[in-house]
């Protein structure tokens, strides 16, 4: 997990240590990296109304479709290619129920790359919206890839490179 850290610095690297973790925890600087950013508003979440689906997708209370976590790629469990994905599917999985449990938690919902008039339906993410969720301020998804539990996974505007596997060799 990228930490916060009571480093002594100077100045030259202060300012590095400060641009790097601003990229990390806003939300709308790393929703226009994905080139699919709709909205800038971070919602506030209880995570009482959270449900962790799997390491990249999650449920909400009073929101009508699942949400696919986007920025990065948590193995499978359902579906994995491999025992080695289905493994770290579980601990990614996991890690992700840990870090929805801390205050605060802020989802921003953004477009998923789909083709046009396919949103909202199965041929478009399985039927999922997409979005974006911090936990304490970080990105998820930049949590789960710097512990070695997902891999970067960048869309385009209306498609997505071929899944990686990297775990199933």
């Amino acid at each position: 997990m990228p930490k916060r850290s009571n480093l002594h610095v100077s100045g030259n690297q202060s300012s590095r240590l400060l641009s790097k973790q601003r990229t990390i925890r806003t939300p709308l600087v790393f929703g226009l990296l994905l080139g699919s950013c709709v909205s800038a508003t971070a919602e506030p979440i209880d995570p009482a109304r959270v449900r962790v689906i799997d390491g990249h997708t999650i449920a909400v209370e009073g929101k009508p479709r699942n949400i696919r976590l986007v920025g990065f790629y948590a193995p499978g469990i359902r579906n994995a290619k491999c025992k080695a994905e289905a493994r770290l599917g579980e601990k990614a999985t996991n890690r992700l129920r840990e870090l929805v449990k801390k205050r605060p938690l802020e989802l921003t919902i953004v477009a998923c790359a789909c083709k046009p008039g396919t949103t909202g339906t199965r041929r478009c993410n399985g039927g999922r919206a997409c979005g974006m969720l911090m936990s304490r301020g970080w990105d998820v998804g930049e949590i789960l890839i710097g512990e070695g539990l997902a891999v970067p996974f960048k869309c385009g505007k209306t498609s997505c490179p071929k899944t990686p596997r990297p775990w199933c060799g």
